[in-house]
C-alpha cells in the first residue's frame, strides 16, 4: 500500500499520495475525495485508506503484468507459442482455434490473473461449454488448461496447478453409424464414373483414414507383390487465418504404417487411373503440375486433392443417390463392422484398421459382434427351457425314453 496523507484546497479534502518509481525517484498523486471539509474528516480519513488500498503505481502494474499476466494473456502470449514450436502444425491449429475461440475470450471476460484462478472458475468454465459442446470437445478444453498450467508452474508463474483439483469432463459413449453391407453395396455400385469412385472403394475396403487415402503414393502400391502400403498422410489445418495442407512421410504412430493385400479389382482400377494421369499429362505438356505426381489421388491437371474437398464431394454424391447420409470416417467403421460381423477377430480387425491400441478396437466394435451372442442365446434358452418352438431332437425316437408312469421323458442332454 502506498503512503498518503489528507490535505485541503479549496473547502474539499484531497488525498496526495505518494510513492517512489521503479528510478528511485519520489512521486504523488493528487485524488479528489468530493467531501467538503464541514463535518467530514473521518469520512475524508477512510476514504483516504480505500484510495490508499486499492490504488496501484504505474511501475508495479507493469511489474505485476510481467509477474502475474492474466490468463487469457498467458495462453495467447506464452504458451501458444510455446507449443507451435514443439508439435505438428495440425495439432497447433487445433490448439489455435480453441484458445483463441473459445477458452481465452471466457476468461479475459473474468478479467482473472492466473494467480487468481481458482477451481470453481475452471469448473465453470467446463459447465458452460458442455450445455453446448460434445464431452470430448471439453475434454479437449480441460487438456489445454491443465497443459497450459503445466507450463505456468514449470516458469513459476504459479506453485502448483490447480486443474488437478477439478473434474475432469465426462466423454459421451460414441455412436457410429456404420453402413450395412447392402448400403455399402449401393453406394459402390453409383461410384464407378466418379472422380473419387477410386477413393472411396480404397476407403471402404480397407478402412483407411481420410489422410491416408488421401496421402497415398504410387510407391505404397506393389503391382507384383499385390499389396498396398499406408505409410504416407496427407492433413490440412488453419495456421495463422490460412488453410494450408501437410505433406508428412510418417505416419501418426508405428501401428498405423500397414502392408495390406492388394484387392484384383482395386488393383485393376489403379492400373486404370494411371494411363489416365499419363494421359492427361501428355495432353496438358507444361501446363500439367509434376509437384505431385507421386500421389495417386490427383486433379486433372496433377494437383493432390485437398482432404477437406473429399469430405464435401463425399456428402454431394450421398444427395445425388439418396443415400443415408454418413460422415465419409463412418467408411472407415463400416469396414470395421463388416469385419466383425463376418467372424474376423478383433485383434485382425485392429491390424486392418491401423489402431495402436487393441482396446481402441475391442470398445468401439464389440458390441457389433453379435453372432457369438445369438449363440449364447440359444445355449441358456434351451438349458433353461425357455424355447416354445418345437425341437427336432425331441421328436427323435433316440431323444426320448418312457418313464415309470409310461410317459415319454427327454432324454438329458450336456451342451
Amino acid at each position: 500500500m502506498v503512503s498518503g496523507h489528507l490535505t485541503i484546497k479549496k473547502g474539499y479534502y484531497y488525498c496526495v499520495l505518494s510513492w517512489t518509481d521503479e528510478d528511485g525517484k519520489r512521486r504523488t498523486k493528487w485524488v479528489a475525495t468530493g467531501l467538503p471539509i464541514q463535518n467530514n474528516k473521518r469520512k475524508a480519513e477512510a476514504k483516504l485508506l480505500e484510495i490508499r488500498t486499492e490504488f496501484v503505481p504505474p511501475h508495479t502494474e507493469k511489474l505485476l503484468e510481467e509477474n502475474d499476466p492474466y490468463f487469457c494473456d498467458f495462453l495467447i502470449k506464452v504458451w501458444l507459442p510455446h507449443k507451435k514450436a514443439k508439435v505438428q502444425a495440425t495439432t497447433y491449429s487445433n490448439y489455435e482455434q480453441r484458445v483463441t475461440g473459445v477458452i481465452a475470450p471466457y476468461f479475459e471476460n473474468k478479467k482473472l490473473r492466473i494467480s487468481q484462478l481458482s477451481v470453481r472458475d475452471i469448473q465453470n468454465f467446463y459447465e458452460i461449454e458442455a450445455q453446448s459442446k460434445k464431452g470430448s470437445t471439453v475434454i479437449q478444453y480441460h487438456a489445454i488448461i491443465h497443459n497450459a498450467l503445466e507450463y505456468a508452474v514449470r516458469l513459476e508463474y504459479i506453485p502448483y496447478n490447480i486443474s488437478d483439483r477439478c473434474e475432469k469432463p465426462k466423454k459421451e459413449q460414441v455412436i457410429i453409424s456404420p453402413y450395412t453391407k447392402e448400403e455399402l453395396d449401393e453406394l459402390l455400385s453409383h461410384v464407378d464414373d466418379d472422380a473419387f469412385g477410386l477413393l472411396i472403394k480404397i476407403t471402404a475396403c480397407y478402412g483407411f483414414r481420410r489422410s491416408e487415402v488421401v496421402g497415398l503414393k504410387w510407391s505404397a502400391v506393389n503391382l507384383k507383390e499385390g499389396t498396398i502400403t499406408a505409410c504416407h498422410a496427407v492433413t490440412q489445418a488453419r495456421i495463422d487465418g490460412k488453410m494450408e495442407m501437410f505433406r508428412k512421410d510418417e505416419m501418426k504412430n508405428r501401428s498405423s504404417y500397414r502392408t495390406l493385400p492388394l484387392v484384383d479389382s482395386i488393383a485393376e482400377d489403379l492400373k486404370k487411373l494411371k494411363q489416365k494421369q499419363d494421359e492427361y499429362q501428355d495432353l496438358c505438356g507444361d501446363c500439367y503440375y509434376e509437384g505431385d505426381a507421386k500421389y495417386i489421388f490427383v486433379d486433372e491437371m496433377g494437383h493432390l486433392i485437398q482432404p477437406d474437398y473429399v469430405t464435401d464431394h463425399f456428402q454431394i454424391l450421398l444427395r445425388k443417390y439418396h443415400l443415408r447420409r454418413i460422415r465419409f470416417h463412418d467408411l472407415r467403421h463400416s469396414c470395421a463392422t463388416l469385419l466383425v460381423r463376418h467372424g474376423v477377430p478383433m485383434k485382425q480387425v485392429q491390424e486392418w484398421l491401423g489402431h495402436s491400441d487393441f482396446g481402441t478396437t475391442a470398445n468401439m466394435y464389440t458390441h457389433l459382434a453379435f453372432d457369438s451372442k445369438e449363440d449364447t442365446a440359444k445355449v441358456i434358452t434351451r438349458e433353461l427351457n425357455l424355447d416354445r418352438t418345437e425341437d427336432p431332437e425331441l421328436d427323435h425316437p433316440a431323444g426320448k425314453e418312457k418313464n415309470g408312469n409310461g410317459l415319454e421323458r427327454t432324454q438329458e442332454r450336456t451342451v
